[in-house]
């Protein structure tokens, strides 16, 4: 049976009329069936992925200078976390990521390390990158056994090298 428009404006008068009303049985309904509403959800994304990717970019082009502008705010609020998700999202990609490595563990190592440079000593509070000790290229994983906290400069000239190769670099380097 189809809806007519006269329905439609029924309903449409309805709802605004008795719109709190409605939004609190609604709520109220989520809560009492949040698993199966879950499953029912889950199942939906699982099986319409074009769907969902269509609606969310529907959302983002109607909400485009919203969404730039909470993003702008999370950053600014958030440097750490921005960075650390950043990294998470490309090794994501490769595989070669788990969740171990976050805010905390970051703040861990780096009182650990004293605020410093594993090879120079120099003062990375402010200023830091992740290393992989040993490198991604050559095998290396994305997680926290595999992190450590250098100076800019340390981790650009380490380049690819592992650490004992990067240590046998900085005595050749260091010597002339």
């Amino acid at each position: 049976m189809k809806t007519t428009e006269r329905q439609k404006e029924s309903l449409k008068k309805y709802y605004l009329k008795n719109k709190e009303k409605l939004n609190d049985l609604a709520k109220l309904n989520y809560l009492n069936n949040k698993e199966s509403k879950r499953i029912v959800r889950d199942e939906y994304v699982k099986n319409n992925p074009d769907k969902i990717i269509l609606a969310q970019k529907k959302w983002y082009l109607k909400n485009k200078e919203i969404k730039l502008k909470k993003s702008k705010e999370y950053i600014k609020n958030n440097p750490l976390k921005h960075r650390i998700y950043g990294q998470k999202r490309r090794y994501y990609k490769k595989k070669t990521c788990d969740k171990s490595i976050n805010e905390n563990s970051i703040l861990q190592m780096m009182s650990f390390q004293n605020n410093n440079c594993v090879y120079c000593n120099a003062d990375i509070s402010d200023n830091f990158h992740l290393d992989h000790m040993i490198p991604l290229i050559k095998g290396g994983v994305h997680k926290i056994e595999n992190i450590q906290l250098l100076c800019p400069t340390c981790n650009l000239s380490k380049n690819k090298k592992t650490n004992l190769e990067y240590i046998e670099f900085r005595k050749l380097t260091l010597k002339k």
